[in-house]
């Protein structure tokens, strides 16, 4: 007949708590790198977000800079015409 002893189990829980302790490290560190990711992911969102208002506020001065380039031609034109009447 076989006695259990402490050391009968002492081998199998020792492994059992290192593995835990591994899984443990191991789901630290994918949770480390998933919220290195995410921070990285927001970072970029801010850069793109930045980067579209930019484009954005170009394209409005764009359209402003044509408007203002369109009304000086037709206040040339006007001056032209009050010269020429005179």
């Amino acid at each position: 007949m076989l006695r259990a002893t402490s050391q009968t189990f002492a081998a199998p829980h020792s492994i059992n708590v290192l593995n835990a302790f591994g899984l443990f490290a191991r789901a630290r560190h994918e949770v480390q790198d998933l919220l290195r990711i995410q921070r990285e992911q927001t970072r970029l969102g801010g850069l793109l977000k930045k980067a579209l208002i930019e484009r954005e506020e170009k394209a409005t001065l764009r359209r402003t800079l044509a408007e203002v380039e369109r009304n000086a031609v037709e206040l040339r034109r006007v001056v032209a015409h009050l010269v020429r009447s005179r």
